[in-house]
């Protein structure tokens, strides 16, 4: 396979006064900083070799200081606060995310609490029609996933389109989410495996068989979804990983219970993936592999969950 063309990405701010400009983000990962060079007028710049599709989210830092770029576009990160982005020139944003057509979806919103008090906001979305052979389909991180990768959305204009069957969507949202998805997983999984599902199944008529039933999240959430495919595979059949935690627990990707599972894993190609997430991918029953441009983003997550639903459901 022909090498991803190139483009010269120049980074650049005006700071006349300063003793140092580094810059911060995707391309290192946010962890290292990348120098930038003084020129003439004051301005400081960088120029860096990136696939023409790429899209980048950054910050300046000016003798310490953390600056937006004022010339650049920028965006919510995810954490409150905000990026600046660079898209090169073949970047497209292709992910269905548009209002649905049709609005005959029902969504309900509760809160469910674990026998160890922990609340959990869930939100369900599902079509009009009788809901007992439908998958399911629970993705932790529920609320970005509402609202930086508009997964309902998304679900509903697949669905219209026929390249997802009619299902039943469950975003959940952790109070907790390095207790609950890294450090002490055991009681939210029992939670998913003896309070949400039997809610939702209650709740919707969904029978949903184990191979229709699916967990999936992004980072940590990932992570977790993982875990839920190794140690609960007699409930999930499929596995949607975005950007796994895999340095959390590596020893995962051998687990004997993911061998079970159809397996969909993405994530960008300025985070990395180390040794361990190569044998992640080597599991046989990984059936849709795909790596983007970008970092470890909701942007990026946003674009890769519809070719991985869309590959998970193409023989189910």
């Amino acid at each position: 396979m022909a090498p991803a063309p190139m483009y010269p990405a120049k980074f650049e701010i005006h700071a006349p006064a300063a003793k140092a400009v580094m810059m911060r983000g995707d391309l290192r990962g946010w962890e290292r900083d990348l120098p930038l060079a003084p020129g003439r007028n004051g301005r400081w710049s960088v120029t860096v070799d990136v696939p023409r599709d790429a899209r980048i989210e950054y910050k300046f830092v000016v003798d310490g200081v953390w600056q937006l770029d004022p010339r650049a576009a920028r965006g919510p990160n995810g954490l409150g606060g905000e990026n600046s982005i660079w898209t090169g020139p073949d970047y497209r944003a292709v992910a269905p995310v548009q209002p649905p057509a049709r609005r005959n979806w029902g969504q309900i919103k509760t809160t469910l609490t674990s026998k160890e008090g922990y609340a959990y906001a869930v939100e369900m979305w599902r079509p009009p029609q009788d809901a007992r052979d439908m998958p399911v389909l629970i993705y932790n991180d529920g609320s970005g996933y509402a609202e930086y990768a508009k997964l309902p959305n998304q679900v509903q204009n697949l669905v219209a389109a026929r390249q997802l069957p009619p299902l039943v969507l469950v975003l959940v949202t952790s109070p907790n989410r390095e207790r609950d998805y890294w450090k002490e997983p055991d009681p939210y999984l029992a939670f998913v495996g003896s309070r949400l599902l039997p809610w939702v199944r209650q709740t919707t008529g969904a029978v949903a068989r184990r191979e229709r039933t699916l967990m999936g999240g992004a980072s940590l959430g990932g992570l977790i979804s993982l875990r839920a495919g190794a140690r609960m595979p007699e409930t999930f059949g499929m596995v949607h990983a975005q950007s796994p935690s895999m340095w959390a627990e590596p020893i995962l990707a051998q687990a004997a219970g993911l061998k079970g599972a159809r397996l969909a894993i993405d994530g960008g190609i300025y985070e990395g993936f180390p040794a361990v997430g190569r044998a992640l991918v080597m599991h046989q029953n990984v059936v849709h592999r795909l790596d983007r441009p970008e970092g470890h983003t909701w942007s990026q997550w946003r674009e890769t969950v519809a070719p991985a639903l869309r590959a998970l459901f193409k023989t189910n």
